[in-house]
């Protein structure tokens, strides 16, 4: 037997399992995120009548941690006239779900964020909902949409929120931003 037959003995019984492992979903469909980033980013304030637009710049730099099976995301946000937020994001793909699992992290916020996303083909975007509640203790719903681009070098993100004040229909959007990439890995 010469090399050249264990080579194709070898790569024909490994195709099956690259094969599958592409088909399924995992963290590497988010791969994209890795690397750093710039962005902008606007406060709506939807529910406060008169109130002004708040925007930021940003810094994120993205990278697989505990044996690629998670992305972290840390994330300066510098708002216009001064201040400045962290954050760290977490995500990876959660077999039991069947999902893409986001954990959001504040150094500004006792609470942290928590949802499942999907991808909706339709949208050509990453969807997910989580329950909060608001600053004066309203309970709401929030959905929050993750849009690549094609070439996977812009994210923009939207997030939109329904308070269980609000009508069924009413969904504005409070806050959104888009990073371009600087740095790939």
């Amino acid at each position: 037997m010469n090399i050249l037959t264990i080579v194709t003995m070898i790569s024909a019984l490994a195709a099956p399992v690259i094969a599958e492992k592409e088909e399924n979903p995992s963290i590497a469909d988010l791969g994209f995120l890795v690397g750093e980033w710039e962005g902008r980013s606007t406060f709506y304030y939807p529910r406060e009548e008169g109130r002004v637009r708040a925007y930021e710049k940003s810094r994120t730099r993205c990278s697989y941690i505990l044996k690629n099976t998670y992305i972290q995301c840390d994330t300066s946000w510098t708002r216009d006239g001064g201040g400045e937020r962290t954050l760290r994001l977490h995500l990876n793909y959660n077999n039991l779900d069947k999902g893409y699992q986001v954990l959001y992290i504040y150094d500004n916020w006792p609470r942290h964020v928590s949802y499942l996303m999907q991808y909706d083909e339709e949208k050509k975007a990453f969807v997910g909902f989580s329950n909060f509640e608001d600053s004066d203790g309203v309970a709401g719903k929030e959905r929050v949409l993750w849009r690549p681009s094609a070439d996977g070098a812009e994210v923009y993100s939207a997030e939109f929120s329904n308070l269980e004040t609000d009508t069924e229909d009413y969904w504005p959007k409070y806050f959104d931003f888009t990073w371009r990439k600087i740095v790939g890995e």
